[in-house]
């Protein structure tokens, strides 16, 4: 979990390392204001004023471009996204007047679109661009959705608002060039291919909002599992759920006060007393034994009668009788036969003293 958050909050350059849980949760509910937010205020900081929204040019050409610039001075970046059986990845190549100098290729989550997938391109490059010593920097791409975004749309995304903040900033030295023919230049083509290879890597890395929110939610449901698995308290509980999803029974059932003391051991009957110093011996009415959940539950004589539905219902279920307590929530007819003998019982509405002989 840490290195797929860690990978999308860098890629994003968020100075923010993730130490906690409850960090990361943080993190998320800031994002989801953040996005909440007008992308102009987004956009515009002190250098960018609200209200005046620079509307950025660009370059249309019907001619395939050259995959060198004949100027030393230039570097042309090329941009090209793939989506290919599921999987999505953007890639980007720097051609200087001789040579590829860089080239960078993302992995992408599944539920990113072309379009989406073309913006982070634009991002890739541009900030490239922002560190390179070049006096003059083309870049090119096919997706006029991606170009419309960075320059001329008043209602952008996050991307493409940090796409038109870097554009704005490197305007002095940046050209954005949109390809309009069909047919792919050298220079896109090999953006293309190393798109392409990238999708086949199998160390893709998901770094999506939604994988991030489902590893958390993982990490949760686990954290949760250990702490239940190895608590000091609880012991009674544990015997009727071991696991956390052994529980799941509760969710759709009415949990009233008698069944939460049969549940937690935190109950009316003697052994409880006499451990807490409310009556003088921990012996049932019955006269057998400790009055313990188990007795009252199995062996009580008091309480042969109201048992006999728990008893035919274990008896249908094959599990014998007396059950396991862990078998009880695993089985609706167990479950629904418990509660019900506990209500008949009316054990727990009374004190130890009170029982009817």
């Amino acid at each position: 979990m840490n290195f797929s958050s860690q990978r999308y909050l860098l890629f994003d350059k968020l100075h923010f390392t993730p130490s906690s849980l409850k960090a990361i949760g943080k993190f998320l509910r800031d994002l989801k204001s953040t996005n909440s937010r007008d992308s102009f205020t987004r956009f515009h900081s002190a250098r960018h004023p609200p209200g005046n929204v620079p509307t950025l040019g660009y370059y249309s050409t019907n001619t395939v471009p050259p995959k060198y610039p004949a100027d030393k001075e230039t570097v042309n970046v090329y941009t090209e996204a793939v989506k290919i059986n599921n999987k999505v990845a953007v890639a980007i190549i720097c051609n200087s007047s001789v040579e590829t100098i860089f080239s960078q290729a993302v992995n992408l989550s599944v539920n990113t679109t072309t379009t989406q997938a073309e913006l982070i391109g634009l991002k890739l490059a541009l900030k490239y661009v922002r560190e390179t010593h070049f006096k003059n920097c083309a870049i090119y791409t096919i997706s006029s959705s991606a170009v419309s975004s960075c320059t001329s749309e008043e209602k952008i995304t996050k991307t493409a608002s940090q796409c038109r903040q870097l554009l704005y900033d490197s305007n002095h030295k940046t050209s954005l060039h949109l390809i309009k023919t069909l047919k792919r230049g050298e220079g896109q083509l090999a953006a293309q291919k190393l798109a392409t290879s990238c999708t086949n890597s199998p160390e893709s890395v998901d770094w999506s909002l939604g994988a991030l929110k489902n590893s958390i939610a993982t990490s949760l449901q686990k954290a949760w599992e250990d702490e239940w698995r190895f608590g000091k308290t609880g012991t009674h509980t544990r015997k009727f759920f071991p696991t956390p999803p052994d529980a799941s029974c509760l969710m759709n059932s009415y949990i009233n006060h008698e069944l939460t003391q049969i549940l937690t051991g935190h109950c009316s009957l003697n052994r409880h007393l006499h451990k807490i110093k409310k009556v003088s011996s921990p012996i049932c009415q019955c006269g057998q034994e400790e009055e313990t959940v188990n007795h009252f539950l199995f062996n009580c004589s008091i309480f042969s009668e109201q048992r006999i539905p728990f008893q035919e219902a274990c008896r249908k279920a094959s599990t014998g009788f007396p059950p396991q307590l862990d078998a009880i929530p695993k089985t609706k007819e167990l479950w629904e036969a418990l509660k019900c003998f506990i209500q008949e019982s009316k054990r727990l509405k009374l004190r130890g003293t009170e029982l009817r002989q």
